[in-house]
């Protein structure tokens, strides 16, 4: 929760670090992907830490729960860079994390 809220409203610099294989053409790719891809393997990652009774824990894929554990319940889009400048995001030539 931490990482999103500082993309709001947290400090003065925000620094994102991003590989390649999460840039999307479309929007509703991105979303996809996240929700379908990158949230089941994170579950299943910080499982062992903050255990989560989710569907993607035991089958690894978005059944499109509404479990109270569920990580993808919130997906924040940035439109603008409010102040300008704040954001700072560099992508990587290479697949990083999911």
């Amino acid at each position: 929760i931490r990482d999103r809220a500082a993309l709001c409203f947290g400090p003065k610099n925000v620094f994102v670090i991003a590989g390649m294989n999460k840039v999307e053409k479309r929007i509703e790719d991105a979303y996809k992907r996240a929700r379908t891809f990158a949230a089941p393997c994170n579950t299943q990652r910080i499982n062992s830490m903050s255990p989560r009774k989710t569907p993607c824990v035991q089958t690894g894929s978005c059944a499109d729960c509404l479990s109270p554990d569920s990580i993808c319940a919130q997906i924040l889009t940035t439109r603008l860079c409010r102040p300008d400048g704040r954001i700072k995001v560099f992508l990587v030539n290479e697949s990083l994390g999911y």
